[in-house]
């Protein structure tokens, strides 16, 4: 079976993706002006050696206005047979999603859904190959968030298509942040006070 890997660009041309060595829990933090900031600590300093062989592991935190794009790695077992692997079609989606996990009827909503062909009907012969992807422009309008009975949650998903079987699925997801402009100038409140 072919296996598929997904790695996101996390920097470039106004893109700073922050890494996240954990999967956080309700949102990042409760003022919207404040920014995630990379500062490994000594705790961080050695899981980051556990993910250096898996970078996929590492959940990475985008701004809301940031382009998410990437490669798409698909593997081909190493049988020592040429005859490749035949597919249907290759598609590359980013979904927002919102999760109700006790809500009776449908347990998820999704808000955004966007989809790419990465590479029409055919075969692919190669032991690897790598397929680009963007999603440029997208709006993000909710944070990621993630909680008790509710979670929204932006992925991205590769689906190759087969004959006659299920399609073969990956997912890897992405941590968005939405970060406000504070204030110029605090305005004064005016006390009245009446008896």
């Amino acid at each position: 079976s072919v296996k598929i890997d997904i790695r996101l660009e996390t920097t470039g041309e106004g893109l700073k993706a922050v890494p996240i060595y954990h999967i956080p829990s309700w949102k990042l933090h409760k003022s919207p002006f404040w920014q995630l900031q990379e500062r490994p600590t000594p705790e961080l300093m050695s899981t980051q050696q556990d993910t250096v062989s898996s970078p996929n592991s590492l959940l990475y935190a985008y701004d809301a206005s940031d382009d998410i794009q990437g490669v798409v790695i698909l593997r081909l077992p190493l049988t020592g047979t040429t005859k490749g692997f035949e597919h249907l079609g290759i598609t590359c989606q980013f979904i927002g999603r919102i999760d109700m996990t006790n809500h009776e009827g449908r347990p998820h909503y999704d808000f955004v859904s966007l989809s790419k062909e990465l590479a029409p009907p055919g075969h692919l012969f190669q032991s690897e190959t790598v397929l680009p992807f963007k999603f440029k422009n997208m709006d993000k309008e909710l944070e990621s968030y993630r909680g008790r009975n509710v979670s929204i949650r932006y992925f991205v998903r590769v689906k190759l298509e087969r004959k006659f079987l299920p399609p073969i699925t990956h997912e890897h997801d992405v941590w968005v942040q939405l970060i406000g402009t504070p204030p110029t100038q605090d305005e004064a409140i005016k006390m009245e006070v009446g008896i």
